[in-house]
């Protein structure tokens, strides 16, 4: 068994900015959304990861507050999604249904 910790070293967020980032649904299928008012205001660079810390290419279409991921080829399991939004690294966690 392998246990994995996962810290957030790159400075203090405030609740309201990672709080005003949504995953829905999770577990999620065949397609993530990630929906925020922040996503029309700047830059957005989205970067997946899987449990054991690789990047994984994950096909998305970018609308005005919404970024709309293509998980349908992802195996099950544990995935993270990091977030530069101007500037501000966020981190959130989901899940990829296996059935």
């Amino acid at each position: 068994t392998k246990t994995f910790t996962v810290y957030n070293v790159t400075g203090f967020l405030g609740c309201s900015i990672e709080s005003a980032i949504i995953l829905h649904p999770n577990p999620v299928r065949d397609f993530l959304m990630v929906t925020s008012n922040l996503l029309q205001d700047g830059d957005i660079t989205p970067v997946i990861y899987d449990v054991a810390g690789r990047v994984v290419n994950v096909p998305f279409v970018r609308e005005l507050t919404r970024l709309t991921f293509n998980t349908a080829a992802l195996s099950g399991g544990v995935y993270c999604i990091k977030l530069d939004v101007n500037g501000q690294m966020i981190l959130k966690r989901f899940v990829k249904s296996g059935l």
